[in-house]
C-alpha cells in the first residue's frame, strides 16, 4: 500500500484473521484504474464478487462510480453499470444496484433510484426512484429491501422506515410503519441474513428502548415479526468502536455480523455477535500499515473480502 495515496482502497481476499492473501482483481491495470473499491457482495454460489469502484484520479469528468463484477479468483472482470452497493440475486446473475440521479436520469429515473440489472446482458429494470437507495436482495429471492423513495400517495417515505419490494408482484410496501419504528433514522447500509429472514440494521435509535440502550446501534430484526423482534447488538469485547452506519455482512452460520470499526485510530473489521452477547472476534493478521473497510464473508465462511488502504 502506498502511504502517499490514502484515498486508494483495493479489495483483497484475506484469511479469517484478516491476513491479506491477494488483491481481488487479478488485472493490475484494472484495479489501479478503478482504485477506490468497496461494498463487496459475493454471489450465493461463491463464484463471483460484485462491488462498487471509481477512480481517485479520474481523467474523464463524466465517469461516475461503477458497479463491477469479477470471479472470486480475480478473472473475468465486467464493468456492469454506474452505481453503488450491488447485491446479488440467488440466481447469481442479477444484481440490485443503487444509482445516483445524475447517471440514471437518462434512463427515465427521477432522482436516486434502485434497479435490477443482469451482470452479463446488462439488461436493467427500474424498481424504485425519487430518493430510493440501498437495495439488498433477500436469500430466498422473493424480496428486495431498500430505503426512501415515495409511497403510494407520492409522499416521501421517512428515514426511520425501510421498504420491501415484492419481486413477483413487482410492488413495494413498508416493512413497518413510521409509528412503530425503533429508529429515528436508518443508515442506508443494511443486510439480510444468508439463511433466513433476519436483518441487520444500523442507525440512530429512538429513546425508550430500555435502560442503558445506546443512541446509535446496529440491531437484529426479523423481517416478518417487525420491531417487536429487535435485538440490540452489544459492542465488541475488545473495545472497538463500531460505525453503525457502514456496510454489514452476515456470516453464513448466522451467528455473527461483520462491520467496520476503529481500534487505535485505525479502521478494522469488527465482528458482532447476533445473540446479544459481547463478541470476541478479532482480526490479528491485519498489517499495522493499513486501514480495512467494508469486510464481507465468503459464502463458505472461510475467507474475508475487504478493502485495504494505506494508513496516512
Amino acid at each position: 500500500m502506498d502511504p502517499t495515496k490514502p484515498n486508494r482502497l483495493i479489495l483483497h481476499v484475506c484469511k479469517m484473521d484478516g491476513t491479506p492473501i491477494r488483491p481481488l482483481v487479478a488485472d493490475k491495470a484494472i484495479r489501479h484504474d478503478l482504485d477506490r473499491q468497496g461494498t463487496p457482495n459475493v454471489s450465493p454460489d461463491g463464484k463471483r464478487v460484485a462491488y462498487d469502484a471509481w477512480s481517485t484520479t479520474p481523467t474523464d469528468p463524466d465517469r461516475g462510480p461503477r458497479v463491477c463484477v469479477c470471479d472470486l479468483d480475480g478473472k473475468n472482470f465486467i464493468d456492469v453499470i454506474d452505481g453503488y452497493m450491488p447485491s446479488f440475486a440467488p440466481d447469481n446473475k442479477r444484481l440490485v444496484v443503487s444509482r445516483p440521479a445524475e447517471y440514471a436520469k437518462a434512463d427515465g429515473a427521477k432522482g436516486q433510484s434502485i434497479w435490477i440489472v443482469n451482470c452479463d446482458t446488462k439488461e436493467k429494470k427500474l424498481i424504485a426512484d425519487q430518493g430510493a437507495w440501498g437495495g439488498r436482495w433477500s436469500a430466498d429471492g422473493a424480496t428486495i429491501l431498500f430505503q426512501g423513495g415515495v409511497d403510494e400517495n407520492g409522499d416521501p417515505v421517512p428515514k426511520s422506515c425501510l421498504r420491501v419490494y415484492d419481486v413477483a408482484a413487482e410492488k413495494p410496501s413498508l416493512l413497518f410503519p413510521p409509528e412503530g419504528s425503533p429508529f429515528q433514522e436508518i443508515s442506508y447500509h443494511f443486510a439480510w441474513s444468508k439463511s433466513d429472514r433476519r436483518l441487520a440494521i444500523g442507525g440512530r435509535l429512538i429513546a425508550g428502548l430500555g435502560e442503558g440502550a445506546p443512541s446509535s446501534a446496529t440491531v437484529i430484526m426479523n423481517a416478518d415479526k417487525g420491531p417487536d423482534s429487535v435485538i440490540i447488538m452489544l459492542p465488541p469485547a475488545n473495545g472497538a468502536r463500531v460505525f453503525d452506519g457502514l456496510s454489514l455482512d452476515w456470516h453464513p452460520d448466522g451467528k455473527s455480523i461483520l462491520s467496520t470499526g476503529m481500534v487505535d485510530n485505525r479502521f478494522v473489521p469488527v465482528g458482532l455477535s447476533t445473540d446479544g452477547t459481547a463478541s470476541e472476534i478479532t482480526f490479528s493478521g491485519i498489517p499495522d500499515s493499513v486501514n480495512v473497510r467494508d469486510p464481507a464473508y465468503s459464502p463458505d465462511g472461510n475467507h474475508l473480502i475487504a478493502s485495504f488502504g494505506a494508513r496516512p
